[in-house]
């Protein structure tokens, strides 16, 4: 289902689409459905992760979502320079690999040598360079017992060869390490430059902005509490509660190109409005509405898009049948 952002230069754009798959589970826009955020995280498919990181017995299996399992790798001669001087800077890095190779990436974990604190880097074979888990934001990490620890690793910023930018927010749920994408922004002015990230709300053109219930009329900025779900679930698939109370009612798409002259104070283009049949077992997105914004705040909406799911059978109606073996 598109969402509708505006195009980035050079065709540099975040996901435009929610996807939707029997077999997903529950999420932030209900049953089956979901948005695509890349990620490195623990494996999990033999047990609950150990934590157990590079130099430790029986290190941790990492995986980058849509690949394989990753391993290390040594780097090439040639980089070792580069490596020390990173290391000189105050990271340690060790290079890996998918199992099977297929993306042709160059994939780093960086490590702070003084606190400990990793993230991780990729190079696509196009040049395009991600960073994962940079801040607290963008990490699923709890501290036990005085040890941090770092399940998974979510997409932050991304670059490519011709200097655009994206840069990933982050939402933390309520007294639990969910983690919820709050915002992107794209288009920056400037040609970027990986090593001196922009930290201006104006360096952007396009803002696109997840409203968790938070936001009210046509404003970027939060005025109002998030709104709880009806139907709160919990993963413990990183050894501690992950536990996720939101939905998502709107996805806005903000620009920072009036014509008037001042490009800092963005204006909502367009939005999509998401409404749930809710309740305390099982939500589900029932509704979708296109809506767009003029320059005096009007809107107009596209008929709405209806949902329907096959049922689930009424187990307790359902007469048993015996039989003889």
């Amino acid at each position: 289902m598109p969402l509708g952002f505006s195009e980035g230069r050079d065709g540099f754009t975040p996901v435009n689409e929610i996807q939707y798959s029997s077999g997903l589970g529950n999420g932030i826009f209900g049953a089956g459905w979901s948005y695509p955020i890349p990620s490195i995280f623990r494996k999990t498919d033999k047990g609950v992760p150990r934590y157990h990181d590079p130099g430790d017995r029986e290190e941790d299996v990492f995986i980058m979502a849509g690949a394989e399992d990753l391993v290390p790798s040594d780097c090439p001669p040639e980089l070792s320079q580069w490596i020390e001087d990173q290391e000189r800077a105050g990271c340690s890095i060790r290079c890996y690999r998918p199992r099977v190779e297929g993306a042709f990436a160059r994939i780093e974990r960086w490590q702070n040598t003084e606190s400990g604190v990793v993230h991780w880097r990729s190079i696509s074979k196009e040049n395009v360079t991600s960073i994962y888990g940079l801040t607290d934001a963008s990490r699923v990490e709890i501290t036990e017992e005085g040890s941090l620890r770092t399940f998974e690793w979510l997409l932050e910023r991304r670059y490519d060869d011709r200097g655009n930018e994206m840069v990933f927010h982050y939402k933390t749920e309520d007294e639990s390490p969910k983690r919820y994408l709050k915002r992107i922004q794209y288009g920056n002015r400037h040609a970027a430059n990986p090593s001196i990230p922009s930290d201006s709300d104006s360096d952007f053109l396009f803002d696109v902005v997840f409203d968790y219930g938070e936001h009210g009329g046509n404003q970027i900025e939060e005025n109002s509490e998030w709104k709880d779900r009806l139907d709160p679930f919990s993963s413990f698939r990183s050894g501690f509660e992950i536990r996720t109370r939101r939905l998502c009612r709107r996805v806005l798409v903000f620009h920072r190109l009036d014509s008037n002259g001042d490009s800092s104070l963005p204006r909502l283009v367009r939005c999509m409005e998401f409404e749930y049949d809710e309740n305390p077992y099982l939500s589900k997105l029932q509704r979708i509405t296109r809506r767009g914004y003029g320059e005096d705040g009007s809107s107009r909406a596209l008929p709405p898009l209806e949902l329907t799911y096959a049922p689930v059978p009424d187990l307790a109606a359902a007469s048993p049948k015996t039989s003889d073996l």
